[in-house]
């Protein structure tokens, strides 16, 4: 990253953050650049150093090429202590008793995080595919835990119609493909909270994903590795597919409502949480983390999305998210992206019937498509469901 593309941005988001949401976006920002340094030391300290950790982050790229030869195994990566064992009875934090999550911890300490595997015994006959499940940046709700509602789905041999199951003769149930789902923590979030900077960076966390995906490759050989990530984890997952494909082991990429890289969009997402992020995404409880937070304003513009994808990826838009500025955002971003390379890429469009739309969709709904309860989620779960079971 340049120096000065990172400062400029760094106090651009933070000066246009505190504009009114009623006025345009300013057209070159470096005419307050005073205001910007004034207003960056007194709202959001700088807790984020990206030159934190390079050590960690050359190391982490060193093992990566290791894991790439064919030869080494599951036994190999716990005799180097590359996987470690971590809570084997994690719990999630609800508004009433601690729920168990029904997952284990597997930390990954080169990596400076952890992911979580199902308690689901693996069963070849079904599972078909290894999904890496990616949360979004920035909140006290952005960590893997969040998605292991929509892992499990993916993961139970439980009939579910959703994900096509069907009854056979007798009411037995015929259970299809399912995709073996593992959530994943990615760098400042969750059990990758105390990650150094470098590793937030977007070749950082290029690295720690490609890291968990060779794993992944390891403790389940010859099945078929793909990703999903929400807002920033969709962003993630974008940039995997971009530089890996199906040679490399990742056969598909899944981004949910993806965080935009360009700059008057980026800007305008950053002022609509700042402002209420409670009105986004509608959690009780939700804050702002101001490192993962500072980490989504100043790295997200240096994701590069310039290169053809190698892996197949599809967009999943949920229909008037309120956590991106709508008039731009799809004209700007995504469509750029999508038609930058069509074969490889496409986008879709998620709401419920407008007889059955709530009236808290956009709050509620559209950024999340895989809330437990949405009203979008069965044809959610079974595009995935068509997806990977076609990514071979």
């Amino acid at each position: 990253m340049k120096t000065s593309r990172f400062l400029a941005f760094l106090l651009c988001s933070v000066f246009c953050a505190s504009l009114s949401f009623a006025k345009p976006l300013p057209v070159n920002c470096n005419e307050q650049l005073n205001r910007w340094v004034l207003e960056s030391h007194a709202q959001y300290p700088d807790t984020l150093n990206l030159d934190e950790g390079t050590e960690a982050l050359s190391r982490l790229k060193h093992i990566n090429q290791i894991l790439e030869d064919p030869g080494i195994t599951a036994e190999d990566l716990r005799s180097n202590h590359w996987i470690i064992k971590g809570n084997q009875n994690p719990t999630k934090k609800t508004q009433g008793a601690d729920q168990n999550l029904d997952f284990t911890e597997l930390l990954l300490p080169l990596a400076h995080t952890g992911i979580y595997l199902p308690k689901t015994e693996f069963n070849s006959k079904y599972h078909k595919s290894l999904l890496m499940l990616l949360p979004g940046i920035g909140s006290n709700f952005s960590n893997a835990q969040t998605v292991t509602n929509i892992a499990k789905s993916m993961t139970s041999l439980k009939y579910n119609e959703d994900l096509g199951d069907t009854k056979l003769a007798g009411g037995n149930p015929d259970i299809k493909f399912r995709a073996y789902s593992i959530p994943v923590d990615m760098p400042l979030n969750g059990m990758a909270t105390q990650a150094p900077g470098a590793l937030a960076s977007a070749e950082g966390t290029l690295a720690v994903a490609r890291h968990v995906q060779l794993i992944l490759m390891k403790l389940y050989p010859d099945i078929p590795v793909s990703i999903a990530g929400r807002s920033q984890g969709g962003l993630i997952a974008m940039l995997m597919a971009q530089r890996y494909g199906p040679e490399q082991g990742l056969h598909a990429a899944i981004a949910v409502n993806p965080s935009p890289t360009d700059l008057d969009n980026l800007i305008a997402s950053v002022k609509i949480h700042e402002t209420d992020a409670t009105a986004v995404m509608s959690n009780v409880g939700i804050k702002i983390l101001p490192t993962p937070w500072l980490a989504y304003r100043v790295v997200t513009p240096t994701y590069e999305l310039t290169n053809e994808s190698k892996a197949p990826t599809t967009i999943f838009l949920g229909k008037d998210d309120p956590s991106y500025a709508q008039a731009t955002y799809f004209s700007n971003f995504i469509e750029p992206f999508v038609q930058a390379d069509p074969m490889h890429r496409q986008v879709e469009v998620f709401s419920p019937p407008s007889s059955v739309l709530p009236s808290d969709w956009a709050t509620k709904y559209a950024h999340d498509l895989w809330s437990i309860n949405h009203p979008a989620r069965k044809s959610v779960l079974g595009r995935m469901r068509e997806i990977l079971e076609g990514a071979k």
